[in-house]
């Protein structure tokens, strides 16, 4: 929680995947590969889609916005502008 609240999505990432430490490294594989990836792809597609038309709030899971892969580096490579929102607000 200190984490996300922080905004630091490397720690928050590093504490989910602590979550399955205890899968084989065949089903991490597999969860990173469909799960995260090509989930993460998929969403990013459709969010730019839907940000032809308007400005939206987009809500996800804390694992689909951090990393190269997530949804905040890809929506920044595509040029948009983010900006969190605050606790509190």
């Amino acid at each position: 929680t200190q984490a996300y609240l922080s905004g630091d999505l490397r720690r928050v990432m590093d504490a989910a995947r602590s979550q399955y430490d205890a899968v084989p490294p065949s089903v991490q594989g597999w969860f990173e590969a469909e799960l995260l990836e090509r989930r993460n792809d998929r969403m990013l597609r459709k969010v730019e889609e839907i940000l032809q038309n308007r400005r939206v709030l987009v809500a996800v899971g804390a694992m689909h916005l951090g990393g190269r892969t997530g949804l905040i580096d890809g929506l920044l490579r595509r040029g948009y502008r983010i900006r969190p929102l605050q606790p509190g607000l």
